[in-house]
């Protein structure tokens, strides 16, 4: 029952609130759920007052009772008004990275700026339900009571099924709606696992997700892929000596990897990263090979206000960008393979996998996707090899490449674009995005860019 409403001072910050939105708690809906009050549940989880002037919805799933472990989770109802606007999942990389970078920095409806938020113009929420989550959890607002930090990707989607089930029971009416898995980077481990599952689950649950297809950037999906020697060498930032220097770490790698020991491989690429490619070319960022990464941090004071921390209900949980203790509990898994995972989506002949590339990135760059997309043993596996490579014009633009095969692959590369494409071309990622996940009137046909 929601107490009474008092002026009362929270944090310093003097406004009109009731007492349990005052709370320093943070707002955990599983138990109204287990209850059976679904409503209270939902009206609980609003952002209150509306952050933007955008409606959305903020709380806590409880995935692991005994641990303590709860997921965060933001919730954007769509913006568009079409009834058949899919659920999209964003879910961030890291390991141990917060999902709110990919809202505040990438395809969420604002920027977070010094002199205040902005509206972005080709946020995903206009194409559909958009929902992020801080995954694992340490990741973000996501917090362990008893530093239960998931150690292998099984889990991290174990808990991540859990909290997708709570979410649609509290908006049963998405349950139909088509439902996409996107994400970047490291998200090439969590989002295949996650979806494989899903596919097992809806065969014996009686709850099933609609789930129609995944669509990653950038994957870090099979490290044994990533052939830094020839790429930095082939743009001028190694020379012959530290390519071949590359070339020995990177065979070794492969073997640690074939024999299945991941902590040596995962070894073998901090030296391929740190000791070998900056310590020898001080090349200023790894996300790209001609800008320099800077970490923003307008979002995070704007995520650590007390206003915004009211609002979404995350209480006096601390906010980790990236925890590093997730990070290091999950860092055995790196060097793991997660084609298996997509070779069973596509042999089911059910799911679009989509995976897209900046074509300046380096840590995960072009040649490792594309390494990873000819490898996998799939009936469409001569149909992708065979393909012919189009160009994605956009305004008489071109912003890009693509290749398809069996209109269930797609391989993307976005022209000039780093390893986070949205920050970098939101437009054409807005219209990647659109064509692939929506069945809304008006839209380009799916595996086919309008050049307009």
């Amino acid at each position: 029952v929601m107490s009474p409403t008092i002026i009362v001072i929270c944090s310093g910050l003097f406004q009109l609130l009731s007492a349990s939105e005052c709370s320093t708690d943070p707002l955990i809906l599983t138990p109204y759920l287990e209850r059976g009050d679904v409503d209270t549940a939902r009206k609980l989880s609003k952002v209150s007052p509306d952050i933007g002037n955008v409606t959305s919805y903020a709380g806590y799933f409880t995935v692991d009772e005994a641990c303590g472990n709860n997921l965060f989770f933001w919730y954007f109802p769509t913006e568009r008004d079409c009834l058949e606007a899919p659920v999209l999942l964003w879910l961030q990389g890291g390991p141990g990275g917060s999902s709110m970078y990919g809202l505040f920095e990438e395809v969420g409806p604002f920027n977070s700026f010094p002199e205040g938020l902005q509206r972005r113009n080709y946020s995903w929420s206009n194409i559909g339900n958009l929902l992020f989550i801080d995954s694992p959890v340490g990741a973000g607002f996501s917090f362990t009571t008893l530093r239960c930090f998931p150690d292998n990707i099984p889990s991290v989607s174990a808990q991540l099924y859990s909290a997708l089930l709570q979410f649609f029971l509290v908006f049963p009416e998405l349950l139909k709606s088509a439902f996409y898995l996107t994400g970047q980077s490291f998200a090439g481990h969590y989002i295949p696992s996650l979806a494989v599952l899903i596919d097992k689950k809806n065969k014996e649950s009686e709850t099933k997700l609609n789930l129609k297809g995944i669509v990653i950037g950038n994957a870090l999906m099979k490290l044994d892929c990533h052939d830094y020697g020839s790429f930095l060498y082939q743009v001028g930032v190694a020379d012959d000596k530290l390519r071949d220097d590359l070339y020995v770490y990177q065979d070794q790698l492969k073997t640690h990897v074939a024999k299945g020991d991941y902590v040596a491989a995962y070894a073998d690429w901090y030296y391929i990263l740190n000791d070998l490619i900056n310590n020898r070319t001080q090349q200023p960022s790894r996300y790209s090979i001609i800008t320099e990464f800077k970490d923003p941090s307008n979002y995070i004071e704007f995520l650590n206000s007390t206003g915004t921390r009211l609002a979404i209900h995350v209480g006096n949980v601390p906010y980790y960008d990236t925890n590093w203790d997730a990070y290091n509990t999950l860092m055995p898994t790196i060097a793991e393979s997660f084609s298996p995972d997509v070779e069973y989506l596509l042999a089911t002949k059910k799911y679009i996998v989509g995976l897209y590339s900046g074509q300046l990135d380096i840590i995960c760059m072009y040649t490792s996707t594309v390494c990873i997309l000819r490898g996998l043993q799939w009936s469409g596996r001569e149909a992708y090899l065979n393909a012919t490579r189009q160009i994605w014009y956009l305004h008489d633009q071109v912003v890009g490449w693509f290749k398809t095969a069996d209109d269930l692959l797609l391989d993307i590369l976005f022209k000039d674009s780093p390893h986070s494409v949205p920050h970098k071309s939101p437009e054409a990622a807005y219209v990647m995005i659109d064509s692939i996940t929506s069945a809304c009137p008006g839209v380009n046909p799916l595996w086919k860019f309008q050049n307009d």
